[in-house]
């Protein structure tokens, strides 16, 4: 069925970018964005998900937004920018 792209429905799509694989293939971290209806934002949610079992899940609890994931070159941390609290930080999460 085709419908005719407007605000209504543009602001369901969920943007997906900066997408990462860990160094041994069996994960992959990217940037979900979608809208915050309430205060006209878009947020960026960093997901990671496990190739073998395909499930996504957030890698924090954050709701400021989250970029720039980006694994370890051993694969055993997940980096990525938090801006909780209004300002860029760095995070890593431990993948072991």
């Amino acid at each position: 069925m085709k419908r005719k792209l407007d605000y209504e429905n543009l602001r369901d799509v969920i943007w997906v970018s900066d997408a990462q694989m860990s160094p041994d293939g069996g994960r992959a971290a990217y940037v979900r964005a979608a809208s915050d209806y309430r205060t006209g934002k878009t947020l960026p949610t960093v997901m990671e998900l496990e190739i073998a079992a395909p499930a996504p899940a957030p890698v924090s609890r954050a709701t400021n937004g989250q970029t720039k994931p980006r694994y370890s070159p051993d694969g055993q941390y997940l980096a990525f920018l938090s801006n909780d609290g209004g300002f860029d930080r760095l995070w890593l999460k431990d993948r072991a």
